[in-house]
């Protein structure tokens, strides 16, 4: 048997979803989140309007863990700053 405190894949996929709509239309900022584009292991990729400019960019949403991991977020800047 698996893990009993796991969820099924399939569970896993209808949280994630539900809390990504629970951001749907929020803002962050000046940004507001038009959809989701793409999630992977840091987070979730957003198409967001900038509502200062009035033009479309993406954002990334960082996983909670990874926001408390002070030398994940500095490795992270400096990954930013240099694209």
């Amino acid at each position: 048997m698996g893990n009993p405190t796991r969820r099924p894949c399939g569970e896993q996929r209808r949280v994630r979803i539900f809390l990504f709509m629970r951001f749907a239309g929020q803002h962050i900022k000046h940004y507001r989140i038009l959809e989701k584009v793409n999630e992977g292991a840091m987070g979730i990729v957003c198409k967001v309007l900038d509502t200062q400019l009035d033009i479309v960019r993406a954002i990334k949403i960082l996983r909670p863990a990874l926001v408390r991991d002070e030398a994940f977020m500095e490795r992270f800047g400096r990954e930013a700053r240099s694209a």
